[in-house]
């Protein structure tokens, strides 16, 4: 974001069920505008049915959500092998992105979970647990 604009830029891929040939076509056509993202909505909520998994090592993304599904078929190897943060709704329950101007605060509406994170806390607007910033 450009410190002089007040309008949050992110950088967010909704991926929906895109699969290794969408990945290719978007990488060649796209690259640019989807290197280094922000935020990864996971293709088919993470599992390894999302196809070829290289295309993690250019979108690059600070935090990926993946959706619920069953844990058998969740990929988490694919980004735990390149370090990049994930979270499932397995996990945290509701995900929220609290997209403030100069970060997006993330939230999960499962305690117990968000209780992992040191100095999580309470928000009553979100009626959930603020556990870190992209």
């Amino acid at each position: 974001m450009d410190s002089n604009d007040l309008t949050p830029n992110y950088r967010i891929v909704f991926s929906g069920d895109s699969d290794s040939e969408t990945w290719d076509y978007i990488i060649r056509k796209y690259y640019d505008d989807v290197s280094n993202i922000d935020v990864l909505i996971a293709p088919h909520h993470g599992r390894a049915t999302g196809g070829n998994d290289d295309y993690l090592d250019i979108l690059k993304p600070r935090l990926s959500l993946l959706g619920n599904a069953k844990s058998e078929y969740l990929d988490y190897d694919a980004w735990n092998r390149r370090n990049l943060p994930h979270y499932t709704n397995n996990q945290a329950g509701n995900i929220i992105l609290d997209m403030l101007y100069d970060k997006i605060r993330v939230l999960f509406s499962n305690e117990t979970f968000a209780k992992n994170w040191d100095g999580y806390s309470y928000d009553s607007s979100l009626d959930a647990y603020y556990v870190c910033d992209v």
